[in-house]
């Protein structure tokens, strides 16, 4: 093997978490990179999407883009998995695609707690949607007595 075949061998991109854990420092480039805010993150993706000529909703821009959490490359995986649904990206098919629980939901439920009936109006949240349910089934009897 050659000096010159070592050397393209080598050349890699290395994500590390830790400086520290990087073999030799010197040799290192580093990218502190950092969360991207929700508002750049909806633009980039009106941005895409105008290019693309595909439509979508402000607040569908807005939930994908807090879902995302900083992250430029999740924003665009997830609004794949909304397209893939349709051909718009739309609140309701944002909502789909990620198990989002519509916030009028979380509303009454808020008021059915803070009313101390959870436990009497039980039917009602189990017609609600299902993550809903999921998620708090289990601390539902805790959070009324």
């Amino acid at each position: 093997m050659t000096r010159h075949t070592i050397a393209a061998a080598l050349l890699s991109t290395v994500a590390l978490t830790a400086q520290q854990a990087a073999p030799v420092l010197s040799r290192v480039q580093r990218f502190d990179l950092k969360r991207i805010g929700p508002a750049d993150v909806r633009a980039r993706l009106t941005t895409v999407l105008n290019a693309e000529g595909i439509s979508a909703e402000a607040d569908a821009l807005g939930m994908l883009a807090r879902a995302a959490d900083g992250s430029m490359r999740d924003a665009l995986s997830l609004t794949d998995q909304v397209l893939s649904l349709g051909g718009t990206v739309t609140t309701q098919g944002v909502r789909d695609a990620l198990g989002l629980v519509h916030e009028d939901e979380y509303l009454a439920l808020l008021d059915l707690v803070t009313e101390r009936r959870a436990l009497d109006n039980f039917g009602t949240l189990v017609k609600s949607t299902d993550p809903l349910c999921a998620r708090l089934i289990d601390v539902l009897p805790d959070m009324t007595s």
